[in-house]
């Protein structure tokens, strides 16, 4: 798998994108998980300055494990059905970046630090 740009992303799989208002019309999570959005958020190390995951290797990682969590024997931990993913690389404007593309990369990447710790937000790393 290929790991793109968002400005690629936008431009040549416009569909990969989903809005904020289908994303809060998904089942959320239990109560006792805080009624979590249905939303994975991934950071990981990049391969290199120009690309994150450049053999698309970190996204077969995710792949599988969201596969497995799918799978999970209690079905009150399996991940839903319809979910949103959000790849740094993938949902942020990356250089070169225009004005408005700036702009917006500004605001995003404050929602992203501020997202990281929350209570309710599971999260896993990848060690290897």
């Amino acid at each position: 798998g290929d790991v793109y740009k968002r400005q690629d992303l936008e431009r040549d799989e416009p569909e990969a994108f989903m809005d904020a208002q289908t994303l809060r019309a998904l089942q959320r999570g239990r109560p006792e998980g805080g009624l979590a959005l249905p939303l994975i958020v991934v950071s990981y190390a990049w391969h290199g300055k120009d690309h994150p995951d450049p053999h698309g290797d970190n996204l077969c990682v995710l792949a599988d494990e969201i596969e497995r969590q799918q799978k999970h024997s209690w079905r009150h931990e399996a991940l839903p059905t319809r979910f949103a993913v959000f790849i740094d690389f993938c949902s942020l404007y990356q250089w070169p970046r225009d004005e408005r593309q700036d702009a917006a990369f500004g605001r995003a990447l404050g929602c992203v630090r501020g997202s990281r710790g929350r209570p309710h937000t599971p999260s896993s790393m990848r060690t290897r």
